[in-house]
């Protein structure tokens, strides 16, 4: 068993922080795009769009979840596996592997939508009358398998500055274009949106590995079969996953549409959408970067162990204020990221974002059964989870309402926590640090005291101790990145540097 940390590697902080500095600084860019965006989507078309548009998305993902086998992360761990070996001629071959393999799945998506088409638009809208949206999504499918190659390609060569200049100029060309198609065509324009979304990363993707010279697959289909089998073994388990994940959203979607009003639909989505993506902006920087990294030394459990316990540690000590500062703003944030008819789903926040600190304690955990290839209990935890989340989700929303949507994904987040802990310590003698253990205590303090005081305390006494909460948070946080890695040092360089 592990029992101290491998070593107090600075050049490890740095890493870590680099890609999270790097990444979260063109997060930021993307959110502030994404923010426009939201707010006009919001404007025009409203709470019920905003719910059909999250309908829309959910059946896209379910349809993906069918065709794309667990691309997006089979993929990058094939890439990412074979960047360290001494053979390049591996390396080569598994670009082309996973770039032959995205046509197939693109292929595979478009014709599966088209017979779905008239069952997707009851199934969405009650009706059949829109099937033609469908038939028009079925195309962004092809660009989405795409999309996802060059995704995988940026991230299994661990180009952490290109996926962050994609993601950021791919978001600003996409509202620019998006924004006047919902003023004139208002709901009728979201599939339209998307498919110029779609088409839009992929023209920026492109026209950034243009001069990579990516490699094809040289081979018969039968040749390509034989090496892709391994990757499909493993895609088949995450694709069972992912088809039961998008069922699970799909369904609390369609129960907060009939059960209640559409205005509920539209509350629920946009507080999983500030929770997920502006409050989660750190786990999509881990996917991109942690990910890969682990999956190249996964064999080493002691290094394993001490990336693991670095990686919650910086997490923890960015996420934290990040928690307090939304605590504090609330209202403000949904007020400049939707408008007041949202105000709403600052119920949903109140226990709501305290999911976001165990998920950046769980995350990187997950990530250690992925990175070994252990199917069957990443399939396990997964159903587990999206099992919990719905049951947790509709129980307490019918019990007290809005807030219990926010106590359910926390609720969620807990049990999975903890099931993720007790399998890795025990099949790969995963624990915790100190210094780990540390951050992690006094950052469920402070977000306690946080959903406390938003519960208890209104007006100006709850903005004070809220105040005084994220100041903390933030103090502690600087002092302890200090500590790590010399952070003060680092930026100076950083901005300074000739």
């Amino acid at each position: 068993m592990v029992q101290k940390e491998y070593h107090n590697d600075t050049s490890d902080n740095r890493s870590i922080f680099k890609a999270i500095s790097v990444l979260g600084s063109m997060k930021f860019l993307q959110l502030l795009s994404g923010l426009i965006g939201a707010k006009f989507i919001a404007l025009f078309i409203g709470p019920n769009g905003v719910g059909s548009l999250g309908l829309i998305k959910s059946a896209i993902s379910l349809i993906q979840s069918f065709t794309s086998f667990g691309y997006s992360i089979i993929s990058v761990k094939e890439i990412a596996s074979k960047l360290e070996v001494e053979n390049d001629i591996q390396h080569i071959q598994s670009i082309g592997l996973v770039k032959k393999l995205s046509i197939y799945i693109g292929l595979l998506g478009f014709l599966l939508t088209l017979p779905l088409s008239f069952f997707l638009s009851d199934w969405v809208f009650g009706s059949k009358n829109k099937f033609y949206w469908f038939l028009l999504l079925s195309f962004n499918f092809i660009f989405l398998a795409r999309n996802a190659f060059y995704a995988a390609y940026l991230q299994g060569n661990r180009k952490i500055r290109w996926i962050a200049i994609s993601g950021t100029l791919s978001s600003f060309i996409t509202v620019i274009l998006t924004i006047p198609i919902y003023y004139f065509l208002r709901e009728n324009g979201i599939i339209p949106a998307i498919i110029v979304s779609s088409i839009v990363i992929l023209c920026v993707n492109i026209y950034i590995t243009k001069n990579s010279n990516i490699p094809s697959f040289q081979g018969d289909f039968e040749m390509f079969y034989e090496k892709a089998k391994p990757m499909l073994k493993m895609g088949v388990v995450l694709s069972l996953n992912m088809i039961f994940n998008h069922v699970c959203h799909f369904f609390l979607r369609s129960f907060f549409k009939n059960y209640t009003e559409g205005s509920i639909l539209g509350f629920y989505e946009a507080g999983l959408t500030i929770i997920a993506t502006y409050a989660g902006t750190i786990f999509s920087v881990m996917a991109v970067d942690f990910y890969p990294k682990l999956t190249s030394f996964h064999e080493d459990n002691l290094k394993v162990s001490d990336m693991v316990n670095k990686q919650v540690k910086m997490s923890l000590l960015i996420v934290t204020p990040m928690v307090l500062g939304f605590y504090l703003f609330d209202n403000t944030i949904i007020s400049l990221l939707y408008t007041k008819e949202f105000l709403p789903v600052m119920a949903i926040f109140k226990f709501g974002l305290l999911c976001t600190i165990f998920k950046a304690i769980s995350w990187p955990m997950s990530y250690i059964i992925l990175a070994k290839g252990d199917r069957k209990q990443y399939l396990k935890q997964e159903i587990l989870a999206d099992s919990l989340n719905v049951l947790f989700i509709i129980i307490l929303f019918k019990i007290i309402g809005l807030i219990g949507i926010g106590l359910g994904m926390t609720l969620e987040f807990i049990f999975f926590t903890g099931f993720v802990f007790f399998y890795v310590h025990r099949a790969y003698q995963f624990t915790f640090f100190k210094n780990s253990k540390k951050v992690i205590i006094l950052s469920l303090i402070l977000s306690l005291f946080a959903v406390t005081v938003s519960i208890y305390f209104k007006g100006t006494i709850g903005r004070v101790f809220l105040t005084i909460l994220f100041l903390i948070s933030i103090t502690y946080s600087i002092r302890e990145l200090n500590k790590s890695m010399d952070v003060v040092a680092f930026i100076k360089n950083k901005l300074f540097k000739h």
